[in-house]
């Protein structure tokens, strides 16, 4: 079920029904988190698409150093993904739980609705994450400006950008804590 964009996801879908129903006054934060999650899905599947038409043309490259980068830069990108994947999953779960506890007790429940989501890890693995691939970014753009293949991928902007969409997340999520600095 990861594989839908998070605001087509059943669950999703059923738990902002029933905020709309009852027209809860924090269904604005509840869309605020789905719009970011949203949005990083977006740079991912960007991220992705480009990476791969990165790799068709390095693919000809003959030189360790520049397939060591490649091989990097997608082992970084694949663990982005898996983490983003985790976080729509918690999302996911976080709907699912908010809904049971909507039918045990009733609105009261819902009226602090983040609670249900355990993603502050999720958000910063993906802050450190995004870091990671722009460090592997950056050395393969080094190879490919030495093979006069590619001046500037905009693969690095788009994971500089995702870096900054996770941060905002992070903050919005979690008003008022500094997040932990990602270790290495």
């Amino acid at each position: 079920m990861t594989n839908i964009p998070i605001k087509k996801n059943p669950r999703v879908k059923d738990l902002l029904a029933i905020m709309e129903t009852h027209q809860l006054s924090n269904m604005g934060d509840m869309l605020d988190i789905l719009d970011q999650v949203s949005a990083v899905e977006a740079q991912l599947k960007q991220a992705v698409g480009e990476l791969s038409a990165l790799r068709k043309e390095l693919q000809e490259s003959k030189r360790p150093l520049t397939q060591k980068a490649l091989i990097a830069a997608q082992a970084q990108v694949l663990d982005l993904r898996n983490r983003v994947h985790k976080l729509k999953q918690a999302v996911t779960d976080g709907c699912k739980r908010a809904i049971s506890a909507f039918g045990q007790k009733g609105l009261s429940a819902l009226e602090n609705v983040s609670r249900f989501f355990k993603v502050r890890p999720l958000l910063e693995g993906i802050r450190g994450q995004t870091e990671k691939c722009l460090a592997s970014l950056e050395k393969l753009e080094a190879c490919a400006k030495m093979e006069n293949k590619v001046q500037k991928p905009s693969l690095r902007e788009t994971l500089k950008q995702n870096a900054e969409k996770s941060k905002a997340m992070f903050d919005k999520a979690q008003p008022g804590t500094k997040p932990q600095e990602p270790s290495l």
